[in-house]
């Protein structure tokens, strides 16, 4: 199976932008002190408002690779859910925009950075460098879905669940959308996968899910993901996936870019990453006032999109 995924990360070691001092979402007049909330007509609202809730209903019909259920008949306690296991092999930032010194737009540069790392092994210790991991218990219409870090060998590819950073329960969908993106967060000229995930489809929302893209974390709040699921009895896949949270300010002012080779051709190396994301009076792109949490922290809506095969459970 296949997962395309969304969270509106800022760009790993995508080429950052010009530097300034308060961020914000969308465009719009300058204007430093109102803050602003994205509505699904583009447009700022003056008022917080949450971020997409994924919807409810009906079940969508999965089946995939999956994690080994315990047989506890002898001992007779109930057997484990099956968990149906994803590891993410692309990942793409919709939201925000993430720009470069002298003002390039990177956001279509951070699977550059961010890919190779899914698929190496430089270390030689036979796992992959990095792996972000879906689990989700696709045999239970009101099961659990989880994501985040996980461990994954090479050959045989094979995973063990995420680290339980994101563990919600998700709805799912036989039709319709369990998630579309608010077209004022994303870039909308950017060829980063869709911005919706269309049925048959889970979702699920959290309060925190922390994002490794290899050179740094990304703690986002009022976490997001959905997913889409497709019924195969050969080879089940997440075909697209999106994630969405939300990155404070103070957050992004105190996490900095790596210090490497990379980062110091870019001029970006050991910046904060918010010198890089929209704000009031920023050259590269000015907008009216930051975005806000639904519980008031000001900052970015983050959208990253991926994809992710199914993958077998590592043998306990």
């Amino acid at each position: 199976m296949r997962i395309g995924l969304v969270v509106l990360l800022a760009p790993l070691a995508i080429p950052l932008a010009c530097q300034g001092e308060d961020p914000a979402l969308g465009d719009g007049p300058t204007g430093a002190d109102a803050t602003t909330e994205p509505t699904s007509e583009g447009s700022a609202d003056t008022t917080a408002s949450a971020p997409t809730e994924p919807a409810t209903s009906a079940d969508a019909s999965t089946s995939g690779a999956s994690a080994d259920a315990s047989d506890s008949s002898d001992t007779g306690e109930p057997d484990q859910p099956v968990v149906d296991l994803f590891r993410v092999s692309t990942v793409g930032l919709l939201a925000p925009n993430f720009y470069l010194p002298g003002c390039g737009l990177a956001n279509d540069s951070l699977p550059i950075f961010i890919d190779p790392a899914l698929v190496a092994d430089d270390d030689g210790d036979g796992l992959y460098d990095l792996s972000i991991v879906a689990g989700i218990e696709l045999d239970d219409p009101a099961g659990i879905l989880r994501f985040g870090e996980g461990e994954c060998t090479t050959t045989p590819e094979q995973c063990t669940l995420p680290t339980p950073d994101f563990d919600s329960p998700f709805t799912s969908m036989a039709q319709g959308a369990c998630y579309e993106a608010d077209a004022s967060l994303f870039v909308t000229d950017s060829d980063l996968g869709p911005s919706a995930v269309l049925a048959p489809c889970v979702a699920a929302s959290g309060e925190a899910l922390t994002i490794d893209l290899g050179a740094f974390s990304l703690p986002l709040v009022h976490a997001e993901v959905a997913t889409t699921t497709e019924a195969d009895p050969v080879d089940t896949e997440v075909t697209h996936g999106i994630v969405q949270g939300f990155l404070t300010k103070a957050v992004a002012d105190t996490t900095f870019l790596p210090k490497n080779e990379t980062f110091d051709a870019l001029m970006i190396s050991g910046e904060p990453l918010s010198d890089f994301l929209p704000r009031p009076f920023f050259e590269c792109e000015s907008t009216q006032a930051y975005g806000m949490s639904p519980t008031g922290e000001l900052g970015w809506y983050v959208l990253l999109t991926f994809s992710a095969p199914a993958v077998d459970s590592t043998p306990q």
